[in-house]
């Protein structure tokens, strides 16, 4: 028995397909996003170590170590939050 497709229902398949390849290639992006952010953590935790056992006079440089502590910090706490929230 031969069947037919209506246009409304090969829509409908196609509309379902589409959404479906839509959420497999987010998800696989959204896992390559968690590992990129887990692979930057120890780039950043090196960022701080150097700046921290830095022997620096100036205190403008010294300034800049210290801004870039801070910012590492904050950026390496915003990914492991994030990895917790995404990686479920």
């Amino acid at each position: 028995m031969k069947t037919t497709h209506t246009p409304t229902r090969f829509r409908h398949q196609v509309k379902t397909l589409r959404a479906s390849l839509l959420q497999r290639h987010a998800l696989d992006d959204l896992g390559a996003l968690v590992e990129s952010m887990r692979a930057m953590i120890p780039h950043h935790s090196i960022a701080i170590l150097t700046s921290e056992r830095a022997h620096i006079s100036d205190p403008r440089v010294q300034k800049l170590a210290d801004d870039i502590i801070a910012a590492q910090r904050k950026e390496i706490a915003e990914m492991k939050a994030l990895i917790n929230d995404l990686d479920r």
